[in-house]
């Protein structure tokens, strides 16, 4: 008797508090309405079939605009940061967004997901300078936020952390206006009035050719039976490294002393 009666004024029973979990629902979805702006909402359209493992992306993957939703937004816009890639804006965006508003919007079972993009359309309609409208990429969303989301213990909304988007040249979405970053587009090489010609390509004394060769003796393709040293090298009681340079060229080094000639 005094189990059945724990269980029948238990708040969290969700046997018994169905109509409770209702009114918490309508309550998001009407703040969320009520305060939340109108935002463009990007799928991203990677496909794991298309995934090429050695680049680790779909090569072919492109944004794909769907319909607009309110989401209620929390916006921090951290300070500007030079760095030697150029301006960060490292800002971060946390949404809130009504499951069953989502599901009216793009197909019962839908949810957003890492890589998805928002675009705060009604935020940034009357910017200044022609600027667009700010652009924030999903990177984790969540149905569970106890401290806010889920009373009753139910669920209710999703929980959704943004980061600012930085234009990735990824087809669907385009490059915000008025976005341009102060960059250096001059030839490599010496400035005017130095003693060589300016050089269009950076020189590397590296060769990837030369050091393959080194390394996987790729001019005899004969590891298995490599060409005998010369003949007339010096003989030594001590140690011997033998480097091969490919072409049927050696390099012979001491173990002990490193100034042996070959």
């Amino acid at each position: 008797m005094q189990s059945h009666t724990i269980n029948s004024v238990r708040f969290l029973n969700k046997q018994i508090n169905n109509n409770e979990r209702q009114n918490y629902s309508k309550w998001w979805k009407e703040q969320i309405e009520i305060y939340g702006t109108s935002v463009s909402y990007y799928t991203h359209g990677y496909a794991l079939s298309s995934h090429n493992f050695l680049y680790g992306e779909d090569p072919t993957s492109r944004f794909i605009k769907t319909n607009d939703v309110i989401l209620l937004t929390d916006i921090t816009n951290d300070a500007l940061m030079l760095s030697k890639f150029g301006i960060m804006a490292d800002c971060d965006m946390t949404c809130v967004a009504h499951i069953s508003s989502f599901y009216e919007k793009f197909g019962q079972g839908f949810e957003p997901k890492a890589g998805d993009l928002i675009r705060l359309t009604e935020f940034g309609a009357d910017r200044p300078g022609n600027r667009a409208a700010p652009i924030y990429e999903i990177t984790e969303r969540d149905d569970e936020y106890l401290p806010m989301t889920n009373p009753l213990i139910g669920h209710y909304v999703w929980y959704i952390k943004c980061k600012r988007f930085e234009y990735s040249y990824e087809p669907g979405v385009e490059l915000s206006p008025v976005n341009i970053q102060t960059n250096d587009d001059n030839d490599y090489g010496r400035l005017d009035g130095g003693s060589n010609e300016s050089n269009l390509v950076i020189p590397y004394p590296q060769n990837i050719g030369d050091t393959a060769e080194v390394i996987f003796d790729s001019g005899n393709a004969n590891l298995s039976n490599p060409a005998p040293p010369s003949t007339d090298c010096q003989v030594v009681q001590s140690p011997v490294i033998i480097r091969n340079r490919g072409k049927g060229k050696y390099d012979y080094y001491n173990y002990f002393n490193a100034d042996l000639d070959d």
